[in-house]
């Protein structure tokens, strides 16, 4: 017994020995995988000023006297592809060429540059754009390969395992020691045993995969500050944009959401004057018809037709009447609304109602036209309060105290506003101050909270967390990691989430 107790410890070590080996080898089975464009005779340049940000791409190559570029070529501060632009080239030593470069798409053009000498060349690249420019471009490589070969492919360590060999030669082995084992043992015993053994090798094959995933490069996680590489043919397939941030005196903005009410005097009941029938020779005005002050409606016939004129100029809003109808008087026939005579009313409270009594100028905007604002001016409190909601039912009082409304005079040029519609209204507050103010668009918010993309080099944006300072019409104020005169993204900033590290992009020779 002793012997066979022995032999039993024994196997199952070396069982377990061979399982963990294979499992630990399995789980550096795979490198770290070669960057994008990681060949090494790959070429990537880049040069800015004030205007132009230009991305010169090629492979550098020995066997030919043409080098196929591209060029991509942007507004230095919107980040926008300039089109339709010249763009002229021409080398110095050893050999002087000249070219001329042919648009591919927007903002992309593309050159032979001509070497009929290999050496390292000066390329002067000349812009005739909106603002002609020109930049110096040294030490490129033409006609001659870089470095041999392309990059090296991700490293195998050696004697490395697959994971799902290991998990089968892990199982084989548990299976041969309970066929040995159930001759040697009681029923019972082997059953034991050999649901010991098959565990055992499940936790060894799921720590194996687990090593086999270790080392695998990761995107940035959401809210992860760092540079993140965008190349230039993706920022323009994306519409990514950018602005210059600067520091800007606005007025702090107080967002609410009202409800349109028509003005005094634009709103009118249209009454029967008597009992009797209603008439209308020709076709009755119809809800949404436009009528005119003084305009004959129909008649009231009693013993004689009585004329109902419209009492102003607007739409027909609502209509109680048919012709040839049997009315009482005092009985409202039709509603006629002035349209173009509106106001707004806002519910605030303490502290925003207290600033928003001291401003005077508004805007108000509406859902279903996002890039139109209407102008507004601040008339002061309503005149009387209303309650915010209805009494329940056995409460004598609201549930609520009553709110006297904030009343704006709006322009509802187009008449687009109508009485019962909710629109959103801003309405700036205080004095001017000076704030770091970029496009409300450029914000990203994430689960760390709200950060900014800052195109700092043609190829990377770094992510930056930031402070909200306030709000203003269009803009918010930031604070934190982001300085004066740089590029934030205000288009397309959420595609740069995902994007990869800066240290994946190919290394520009």
């Amino acid at each position: 017994m002793h012997r066979l107790a022995v032999a039993r410890m024994v196997a199952v070590g070396l069982w377990l020995a061979c399982a963990l080996s294979l499992a630990t080898r399995a789980g550096h089975a795979q490198g770290p995988p070669a960057p994008p464009g990681g060949d090494p005779n790959r070429v990537v340049r880049s040069v800015a000023n004030e205007h132009y940000e230009v991305v010169l791409k090629y492979r550098a190559e020995a066997g030919s006297d043409r080098t196929r570029a591209t060029i991509y070529v942007s507004d230095y501060a919107t980040n926008a592809p300039i089109d339709g632009a010249r763009i002229d080239l021409r080398t110095t030593a050893p050999v002087q060429t000249n070219a001329t470069a042919t648009r591919s798409r927007p903002g992309v053009y593309e050159v032979d540059l001509v070497h009929p000498k290999p050496g390292d060349y000066t390329l002067i690249l000349t812009v005739q754009g909106p603002a002609p420019a020109e930049f110096a471009l040294q030490e490129l490589p033409l006609g001659k390969t870089v470095a041999a070969g392309t990059a090296p492919a991700a490293p195998r360590r050696r004697g490395a395992f697959p994971v799902v060999p290991a998990v089968l030669i892990a199982i084989a082995l548990a299976v041969a020691w309970f066929l040995i084992a159930r001759r040697m043992r009681s029923r019972a015993s082997v059953k034991v045993e050999a649901a010991t053994l098959i565990i055992a090798a499940g936790l060894l094959a799921a720590y194996g995969s687990s090593r086999g995933h270790a080392g695998h490069s990761q995107a940035p996680k959401a809210g992860e500050s760092g540079p993140r590489y965008v190349p230039k043919e993706s920022q323009f397939l994306l519409d990514v944009r950018t602005r210059v941030a600067r520091i800007e005196p606005l007025r702090e903005q107080l967002t609410a959401t009202g409800h349109v009410v028509p003005e005094s005097g634009a709103l009118a009941t249209v009454l029967t004057p008597q009992t009797g029938r209603f008439e209308k020779e020709g076709r009755l005005p119809a809800v949404g018809d436009r009528v005119r002050e003084g305009q004959l409606l129909g008649y009231v016939l009693v013993i004689d037709r009585l004329p109902i004129r419209a009492p102003i100029s607007g739409l027909v809003s609502e209509l109680n009447v048919t012709s040839g109808q049997w009315v009482e008087g005092g009985r409202p026939l039709m509603t006629v609304l002035d349209e173009r005579k509106v106001r707004v009313e806002v519910p605030l409270f303490g502290e925003h109602l207290t600033k928003a009594l001291k401003a005077r100028s508004a805007s108000v905007q509406l859902s279903a036209l996002p890039d139109r604002l209407f102008p507004a001016v601040v008339r002061g409190l309503a005149p009387t309060a209303s309650s915010p909601e209805p009494a329940l039912e056995g409460n004598q009082q609201p549930t609520a105290s009553p709110i006297a409304p904030l009343i704006l005079t709006v322009s509802n040029t187009g008449g687009f506003l109508r009485p019962g519609m909710l629109v959103e209204v801003s309405i700036e507050t205080g004095i001017p101050q000076n704030v770091l103010a970029v496009p409300t668009s450029a914000v990203v918010y994430q689960e760390t909270g709200p950060g900014v993309f800052v195109h700092t080099a043609p190829e990377v944006f770094e992510y930056r967390p930031v402070s909200i300072t306030g709000r203003y019409p269009g803009r918010v104020g930031i604070t934190d990691e982001v300085k004066p005169g740089e590029r934030l993204t205000t288009e397309g900033s959420y595609t740069l989430v995902s994007a990869p590290p800066a240290s994946t992009a190919p290394a520009g020779r």
